[in-house]
């Protein structure tokens, strides 16, 4: 069982290390090879000044993407009204509509990709302001 979790946090470290190392690779192709020099001096924005904006866009698209999975979405809320709703119009003694709180059990805290991956953002993005800040 120990194995199977430190593979995973591993795996998972790996992923963080790959994007950093892919935005850093990108942004030293675009500084040194892409860009021409008039473009760099109008935008005075230097290649380490990049890695702070790059990190702060992680860290907001990662959140955005944990807030949006695996919690109460919105067709869970509707859900709950629409079967709020129909028992309390057509409900009948033993006969209920499932309710707010049998809706949002059911549907609460589903891993999916999208919390991984957002994980693997908001890291990436710690990362990217720390390297900015040293």
């Amino acid at each position: 069982m120990e194995k199977i979790v430190l593979r995973r946090v591993v795996v998972f470290v790996v992923y963080v290390l790959l994007v950093v190392a892919i935005v850093n690779a990108l942004n030293f192709w675009f500084w040194t090879y892409a860009a021409s020099k008039k473009y760099l001096t109008e935008i005075l924005l230097t290649q380490h000044d990049a890695l702070f904006l790059e990190g702060i866009v992680f860290l907001i698209f990662g959140v955005l993407l944990m807030l949006g999975r695996g919690g109460i979405n919105l067709w869970s809320i509707k859900a709950a009204i629409l079967g709020s709703a129909a028992d309390a119009l057509y409900g009948q003694e033993g006969r209920k509509a499932p309710g707010p709180s049998e809706i949002i059990q059911k549907d609460m805290w589903k891993p999916s990709g999208f919390v991984r991956f957002g994980l693997v953002l908001i890291f990436a993005g710690i990362i990217l302001i720390l390297l900015y800040l040293l």
